[in-house]
């Protein structure tokens, strides 16, 4: 004998429902689920692909629009003067300055030169040179030389010297 089991439903609270509003429940569960997948991937959809795929995306609308430019490319073209005003280089001056412009009205730090690159610093007093460089982050503090720097600088500073003292007497 086969006995025929009749599957009891029941809601969040524990109690009993008809079949029809368990699966009404269901379906709109799983539709709502959807849409919260859907909008996740959207919000997300920048981050979702790569960076080689965005450049990718880029050439491909860049060849789109490449038959309708002229075969010549010259210096009055207006895309290709925009192309490279937009363009931005890190050692532009000008961009910093306009940086500034714009940073003085919002609430954000202003750039300036020193803030722009911020340059490791070695730990050590390292000794003058004659081209006024200062010694590399990386120096552990040890003069290698035979000692021609500190002679040559000894002797500009005596010619100075003398010559500031002859000054005194005329």
């Amino acid at each position: 004998m086969t006995y025929k089991t009749v599957a009891i439903y029941r809601d969040n609270e524990g109690k009993r429902i008809d079949e029809e509003i368990w699966l009404n429940e269901r379906i709109k569960k799983k539709k709502q689920k959807l849409k919260e997948s859907k909008v996740t991937i959207q919000k997300d959809l920048p981050w979702s692909t790569g960076i080689i795929q965005q450049k990718r995306l880029e050439k491909v609308l860049n060849s789109k629009e490449v038959p309708h430019e002229q075969f010549i490319r010259f210096d009055g073209n207006k895309s290709i003067d925009e192309e490279l005003r937009n363009k931005v280089y890190w050692d532009d001056p000008l961009f910093l300055i306009n940086s500034k412009l714009v940073n003085l009205n919002s609430d954000k730090k202003m750039i300036s030169p020193n803030n722009a690159i911020k340059r490791l610093k070695c730990r050590f007093l390292s000794p003058q040179n004659r081209f006024g460089i200062e010694a590399g982050y990386r120096w552990d503090g040890v003069i290698r030389g035979n000692g021609y720097e500190e002679k040559l600088l000894l002797r500009l500073n005596n010619k100075e010297d003398r010559f500031s003292v002859l000054g005194d007497f005329e």
